[in-house]
């Protein structure tokens, strides 16, 4: 009889060991990258990052999230990929999203696009935000799509995203703006009016030069435009 029961409660034993292994790979069988903790996913885009900036400096990369220790941003232009880094990571889903927007130096590039399918002016202010302090790298580029009946959409688009930038105008570093219409592009020291102390690179771009000479048209110069480089424009 004892023989019995503890054949039964040996049986029993069996049973639940063997279900709670069924359920501990049936739960194996469904983990994910987004199952891995911020800290790992945050490692893994860093690398994929140092395929696109490399480090100033051969060996290891340092401990640490620091702008400092890598080469600049390659220079871009409207014929690449509309969805550079980080925009093509962080397009895959919110939770990377979330997690890259914690990290300043990821932010700071920042491609913008004018014309049939603009970049949002809340995702141009999210970039800013998510860059923190750091210098930025602007390309401001249109679709090489565009055509003369955008004229209007164009310079409109253009002034609102100055309007956004301009008021972090000490910390570009780079500004490269592709253009259509010439008229679009903004005008330094009637447009662009302030300190850039960090700004190393500027370049003004169009296809059309649309543009008049007139000196009775030109409109009068508001302010000086201050550049790292230039010292003034």
């Amino acid at each position: 009889m004892d023989s019995q029961f503890r054949q039964r409660n040996m049986d029993a034993s069996n049973d639940q060991s063997v279900a709670s292994t069924a359920a501990t790979n049936q739960h194996r069988s469904h983990v994910s990258i987004d199952d891995l903790p911020p800290d790992v996913l945050l490692v893994i885009f860093r690398e994929v990052l140092l395929t696109v900036r490399q480090p100033t400096f051969k060996g290891f990369f340092p401990v640490g999230w620091n702008d400092q220790h890598l080469d600049p941003w390659p220079s871009y232009h409207n014929l690449m990929s509309p969805h550079p880094f980080p925009e093509s990571i962080t397009s895959v889903c919110r939770h990377w999203r979330e997690v890259m927007s914690t990290v300043a130096f990821f932010w700071t590039r920042l491609v913008i696009w004018v014309g049939r399918d603009p970049t949002p002016l809340s995702t141009v202010c999210d970039y800013i935000a998510w860059s923190q302090n750091s210098p930025l790298d602007i390309h401001v580029l249109c679709t090489p799509e565009e055509s003369i009946e955008h004229h209007t959409t164009e310079k409109a688009q253009v002034q609102a995203v100055m309007e956004t930038l301009t008021p972090h105008m000490k910390r570009w570093r780079v500004l490269h703006m592709q253009l259509f219409f010439a008229s679009s592009l903004p005008r330094p020291r009637i447009d662009l009016v302030g300190r850039a102390s960090k700004l190393v690179e500027l370049e003004l771009l169009s296809t059309v030069d649309d543009c008049v000479a007139s000196a009775e048209e030109a409109p009068p110069i508001v302010g000086e435009f201050q550049n790292a480089r230039a010292g003034r424009s």
